[in-house]
């Protein structure tokens, strides 16, 4: 929303501009490589029994992953707040199934 407001003000400081986008566009990496190179490659693993309830929780984790994969990179490419919010609630699902919590489905 700063980047918006900074955007069309009269004179805007294309500096500050620069460093909120790159900031954004950091977080948004970070996250992608949290999702990727830490939860789909070291923590979660592979459930050979395709009946059991452990294999459904691991399709359940890698769609989340996925999901907040693809929601980060296009919280990266706009401004698009709502992207924010839906990686809010993906992380949150996320969280609590990872941690064998209830979520809402």
């Amino acid at each position: 929303n700063k980047i918006k407001e900074l955007e069309k003000g009269k004179n805007p400081n294309h500096n500050q501009l620069v460093r909120w986008i790159m900031n954004k566009e950091k977080h948004a990496d970070k996250l992608s490589k949290i999702a990727t190179q830490y939860f789909m490659s070291q923590r979660l693993k592979p459930v050979e029994d395709e009946k059991s309830e452990a294999f459904m929780n691991y399709i359940k984790q890698l769609t989340l992953l996925h999901q907040i994969t693809v929601y980060s990179m296009k919280a990266k490419q706009t401004l698009d707040v709502s992207h924010v919010e839906t990686l809010r609630t993906l992380i949150s699902d996320f969280e609590k199934l990872y941690l064998k919590e209830d979520i809402k489905q």
